[in-house]
């Protein structure tokens, strides 16, 4: 039985200038490992309610190329005692760390962002923050902050995702549909494990799946496709994401090629195949 990770799977549209390139589908997933650097002291203002802030500074040198990013959901990950809930020694006042925000460098302009993953014993937190201009030239300031008494909802909102993205599927815990086209998924026979970034959802290999109301694939000429997977062995051939008719699930081997591949399918509105497939040995030769 081959069982295989998988998670974070985004679906862009290229109607604007992000992520229209296999280039900028490269920067999405450089960004993720970003690194954050947090100071003490910053002169900027205040955003009222709040009692604690950090400085999250992104290096102008991890963004590729000379062109802003426009829009980009940036991944916020890491573990701070500070974060942990009052009644674990640190300064969260919602068990569920609700009260949390981000702003721009000047210390009160929202940001859209979204709360992933939270554990109130440690202070992890995993989020995402759509950044409006992520500078290629220069550093990008914003600040995390957090301790206010008064927030007892989820903050988190679909318009961390701007309309170029078709549909983000975190699959941690749940199988919706970030954005705000409600793409839910149903789950068959997977199971939560842990991701590289918090949760995934973990495939037998045999008969997991889970399918979405999503079709625009149909439709779009030019999209990128995001994901992270893990698999335990390279040499079977299986479907990773599959459209097609409704009817259908879209598990099936793949393997026209008589290859050890995973395969990427989509169909036009006239139902023909359009197929990326991912060799794992060096005799394999990729086909589309």
């Amino acid at each position: 039985m081959n069982v295989f990770v998988f998670q974070k799977m985004r679906i862009f549209s290229s109607k604007k200038q992000n992520h229209n390139t296999w280039k900028d589908m490269q920067r999405s997933i450089i960004l993720l490992c970003i690194s954050m650097m947090f100071f003490v002291n910053s002169n900027a203002q205040w955003l009222t309610g709040y009692g604690y802030r950090k400085p999250i500074e992104v290096d102008e040198s991890l963004v590729p190329g000379s062109t802003d990013l426009t829009d980009y959901p940036l991944l916020v990950s890491f573990t701070d005692p500070n974060l942990a809930h009052t009644s674990f020694g640190g300064y969260m006042e919602h068990a569920n760390g609700y009260d949390v925000d981000f702003t721009a460098s000047d210390g009160t302009t929202t940001l859209d962002f979204e709360i992933e993953e939270y554990d109130n014993t440690t202070g992890e937190f995993v989020g995402w923050v759509r950044i409006p201009t992520l500078s290629a030239t220069t550093n990008t300031l914003i600040y995390l902050y957090y301790g206010n008494s008064s927030i007892s909802t989820d903050p988190s909102t679909s318009a961390t995702w701007n309309t170029d993205h078709l549909g983000v599927w975190h699959l941690h815990d749940n199988y919706e549909d970030a954005t705000s086209n409600n793409n839910d998924g149903t789950a068959t026979g997977t199971s939560n494990i842990t991701g590289h970034i918090a949760d995934g959802q973990n495939f037998n290999g045999s008969g997991d799946y889970i399918q979405t109301t999503s079709n625009e694939l149909r439709t779009e000429e030019n999209f990128s496709i995001s994901a992270w997977f893990k698999a335990d062995a390279t040499d079977f051939s299986h479907h990773l994401i599959w459209q097609g008719l409704g009817t259908a699930n879209g598990y099936g081997s793949g393997n026209a090629y008589n290859h050890p591949e995973m395969n990427i399918s989509v169909s036009n509105s006239n139902f023909i195949q359009r197929t990326i497939k991912i060799s794992f040995c060096s005799s394999c030769s990729s086909k589309s």
